[in-house]
């Protein structure tokens, strides 16, 4: 499956990195922390309840208040 330009800039993905070739045979998602390091990665299907609560593991919780809408 494919993404053109437009899909990628309108869903806000400019800065997702994909990795090609290797002998994977399964996609892998792989949360990767503010430093460069793995924090965490998956081989299967992880909903997103799952993958917010690693994300407030490894930056902490929101603050809501200190949030600015766009």
């Amino acid at each position: 499956m494919t993404c053109n330009a437009a899909t990628i800039r309108d869903l806000g993905m400019e800065n997702v990195k994909v990795s090609q070739g290797g002998q994977t045979t399964m996609p892998r998602v792989r949360l990767v922390g503010p430093d460069g390091t793995t924090v965490t990665e998956w081989g299967e299907f992880e909903g997103p309840a799952e993958i917010g609560l690693e994300v407030r593991k490894a930056l902490g919780d929101p603050v809501y208040s200190q949030m600015q809408a766009e």
